[in-house]
């Protein structure tokens, strides 16, 4: 049997190379964080109340405007657009009012 050129530690670098592999995930930090998830409940409720605001106003310049069929269906969609963005911050309002419950009984 032949004897390779190099051998096996000499081909190997002596000194360790850092890897490409992801590092792992950053872990939580610990206890609740009630100041951020009332931040959230706020940020979201404040949303909600702009977004309904802008849909009343559209909703009561479709009924007083008699614009073309095209200016009346994007308002429309536009008023169905802050509808929807309103139910899903009132939504997610919801769930951190859920977690600072959950936390408050905790404690």
């Amino acid at each position: 049997m032949t004897r390779h050129r190099t051998t096996r530690p000499r081909r190997l670098s002596p000194r360790s190379i850092p890897d490409n592999r992801r590092t792992a995930a950053p872990q939580e930090p610990e206890g609740f964080d009630f100041n951020g998830t009332l931040y959230v409940l706020r940020d979201n409720l404040g949303r909600a109340d702009t977004m309904v605001t802008c849909a009343d106003e559209l909703i009561v310049q479709l009924w007083s405007d008699d614009g073309e069929i095209e200016d009346i269906t994007r308002r429309r969609g536009h008023v169905s657009f802050l509808m929807e963005s309103a139910s899903l911050a009132i939504l997610t309002a919801i769930h951190a009012g859920i977690e600072l419950d959950l936390h408050r009984s905790e404690a």
